[in-house]
């Protein structure tokens, strides 16, 4: 099983604006694939 890290910082929580740095400790060498989820607001 693979590490997976994330590091969230508010950037503007006001504004509700974040920034994300994502780290895979021993990634695929082949390929990786990354899927956001939809965000509907409301």
């Amino acid at each position: 099983m693979n590490a997976i890290r994330y590091i969230t910082v508010p950037k503007n929580p006001a504004a509700h604006l974040f920034e994300v740095t994502l780290t895979i400790a021993q990634p695929d060498p082949s390929s990786q694939r990354f899927v956001l989820p939809v965000w509907i607001p409301g």
